[in-house]
């Protein structure tokens, strides 16, 4: 896969009602629209400073990734290029005349919207259907998925700090990344020297690690910890639903993850021997029981358990965490870093070639002028010599004839 060149679009080369954003969020709007007769997203930003900061990291991480892709099927939305907006577009007030265009990816439906429109995600992962009371198979594909994306990611130095539900395009017709992480506004280039990003996250508390910012010897588990939150979501059908109350706009998920785990001290054993004899909560109450006493639960509740903890250097990295998904996916996910990797060396191979190509045609331009110049010197030099020669002669001659010493002064000390 050759990398693909990023376009610059000017407003009118989308199609698109710049004055009614999709969505609008606390950070910019995002668009549905077509360009170049492909379907795209475009994410403006808000015209304030903190806004720009998570735009201008999102767009160097973005153009990063891409360049790392190529034509590759990748676990991430595809940038195709930037926008820039002007004056003659009507924008909603206060949006910034800038934006990153996104290839279209799916129907635009996230992880979120399948969990609470309790819509057929197994179905949409190409997963057999969980018959039980959790969804052990479902859950292991999301996690599985997510882990993949993330050791890409990390390969590259990329940090997410916001990986949830909300944050995943679910795209079925992808059978090999069916699961596209988005909005790499809070993630921090841990490769690059001045940690590009690194002051400025905004994550959800409903699947932030407890150590809240990234750590400096494990940098990489803190999403791998959002990945254990959200595979946890996925697992325990009361957990998945939204189910908004007053208390908790994010439903019965968010009182678990914000209130109830972070009081056992992130033990989730603890959790699920209180919760499973806890009477108020029937269906709750049976899952948790289910997941801690059933014999086929015990891989899925021994890997949650590892990557749900408080202590850091305790957790498991992504490697690690993918082989305890099982090993064909791990597999799986060392055959998708080698993809990548090869497509990038050729990729490279390709710029050197095209750069020693130059060079070649530098150094026989080079040569060619150092001819042309020596050339140019022998010319010179055989016409000087002819001419003192001549001199000389007409010296001689003059001197034999009159022995002039008036011919000696002309001629000076040239004469022997």
């Amino acid at each position: 896969g050759n990398a693909k060149q990023l376009e610059f679009y000017q407003a009118k080369d989308i199609q698109v009602n710049w004055n009614s954003p999709a969505a609008r969020g606390n950070f910019g709007c995002v668009y549905f629209g077509k360009v170049k007769g492909q379907e795209c997203v475009v994410k403006c930003p808000i015209l304030e400073e903190f806004s720009l900061k998570l735009f201008d990291t999102e767009r160097a991480v973005n153009i990063k990734l891409n360049k790392a892709s190529g034509t590759l099927s990748v676990p991430w939305a595809q940038m195709i290029g930037e926008v820039n907006i002007d004056e003659g577009a009507r924008l909603p007030d206060n949006l910034a005349r800038i934006g990153i265009v996104w290839r279209k990816e799916g129907d635009g439906q996230t992880l979120e919207n399948y969990l609470q429109g309790n819509k057929d995600l197994a179905k949409a992962l190409g997963v057999q259907q969980d018959r039980g009371l959790l969804r052990k198979e479902l859950s292991l594909k999301v996690m599985a998925e997510m882990l993949a994306a993330l050791q890409l990611m990390q390969e590259k130095g990329i940090m997410h700090r916001d990986i949830k539900p909300s944050n995943t395009l679910v795209v079925p017709s992808d059978s090999k990344h069916s699961l596209k992480i988005i909005d790499f506004g809070s993630s921090c280039d841990w490769a690059d020297p001045f940690k590009l990003g690194l002051g400025d996250a905004t994550n959800d508390p409903m699947y932030a690690a407890p150590e809240k910012t990234l750590n400096f010897v494990a940098p990489g588990k803190f999403d791998v910890f959002s990945v254990g939150m959200t595979g946890l979501r996925v697992l325990i059908p009361t957990f998945s639903r939204g189910g908004a109350s007053r208390d908790w706009p994010g439903g019965r998920f968010q009182e678990f993850a914000e209130s109830e785990f972070p009081g056992t001290g992130w033990d989730l054993e603890k959790y699920l021997e209180a919760k499973s004899k806890d009477t108020r909560e029937k269906q709750l109450a049976n899952e948790c029981k289910e997941l801690l006493e059933n014999p086929e639960m015990e891989g899925v509740r021994k890997l949650l358990q590892s990557i749900l903890v408080q202590n850091v250097i305790g957790r498991p990295g992504v490697q690690q965490a993918l082989q305890q998904v099982g090993s064909s996916f791990a597999e799986a996910a060392k055959q998708d870093l080698a993809n990548v990797k090869s497509a990038e060396d050729a990729v490279k191979r390709l710029v050197q070639e095209t750069s020693k190509e130059g060079q070649q045609k530098e150094r026989e331009e080079e040569a060619k002028v150092k001819r042309e110049e020596q050339e140019e010197e022998k010319r010179q030099k055989f016409a000087a010599d002819k001419a003192f020669s001549a001199a000389k002669a007409f010296l001689l001659e003059q001197t034999q004839q009159q022995g002039s010493a008036r011919v000696r002064e002309i001629f000076g000390s040239r004469v022997q």
